[in-house]
């Protein structure tokens, strides 16, 4: 009975309703602290930004309690530079106030590329693949004498570029192939190969060329064409030994 009457006494009590103040005070300032940080309860209207410029876009959004983020470039030759192009999220759309819109703003000039290793090393539709994958605008293709389908150069608005250099995916992009054709007279191959290869093409799948000469060894001979020619042969081969066995002429004496 003595510890019990010491437990419920007047001190014991009293701290134990201070814990459970101090608690719910804890929890009311939580409450309201949280409220603050997320603006619970709180929220604007997108407005749109679209063709703003992103600077005046930002001061309008600090000022609604909205943040501005630039997450992408593009480049359109009608715009200025820094215009707001796109915006996510869009205009209308109502939100807590601190939230970020992130847009796409225009760029001061076309995106720049690095040209790929394709001249010498690639056939033509594995080069238009790749340089359209890249966001090149590609014209007809340019052909030359070489392998065919074969990439022999680059050129760029007319002027040949090597692999490495920086083009402007606004730049117009031709690519040289071989048409399946060699000159002999080209000195930047050899003149064998040359001939060698003009030969296969000739052929072609269906063997033009060993046709074309089956068919000349099978063309029957005209009759007495072999005797002809060997009864030619041999009255030229007669009359020249007679020529040169006849002793020559002696000089007349006067």
């Amino acid at each position: 009975m003595k510890y019990i009457k010491k437990f419920f006494s007047l001190y014991v009590v009293g701290n134990i309703y201070a814990m459970i103040l101090v608690v719910a005070l804890l929890a009311i300032g939580v409450k309201y602290a949280l409220d603050n940080y997320t603006n619970h309860g709180k929220t604007v209207v997108v407005p749109d930004i679209v063709k703003m410029d992103y600077d005046e876009a930002k001061k309008k959004l600090d000022a609604m309690g909205l943040e501005l983020s630039a997450s992408d470039t593009v480049y359109i030759k009608s715009l200025k530079p820094n215009i707001i192009v796109e915006q996510v999220l869009k205009a209308g759309v109502r939100v807590k106030m601190g939230r970020m819109i992130y847009v796409t703003i225009n760029a001061s000039h076309a995106k720049m590329v690095s040209l790929p290793d394709l001249v010498d090393n690639s056939s033509l539709r594995e080069a238009q693949n790749h340089l359209t994958s890249m966001g090149l605008s590609l014209t007809e293709p340019e052909y030359i004498n070489g392998e065919k389908e074969w990439v022999y150069g680059i050129l760029v608005n007319g002027r040949r570029v090597v692999a490495g250099e920086r083009i402007s995916v606004e730049d117009s992009v031709t690519i040289q192939v071989g048409n399946g054709h060699f000159d002999p007279n080209d000195s930047s191959i050899y003149k064998e190969e040359a001939v060698y290869v003009n030969e296969l093409v000739d052929a072609n799948p269906d063997e033009q060329m060993y046709q074309r000469r089956r068919q000349s060894a099978n063309r029957p001979k005209e009759k007495g064409s072999s005797e002809n020619k060997s009864g030619e042969s041999s009255k030229s081969t007669e009359s020249k030994a007679s020529a040169e066995s006849k002793p020559a002429d002696k000089p007349s004496a006067e």
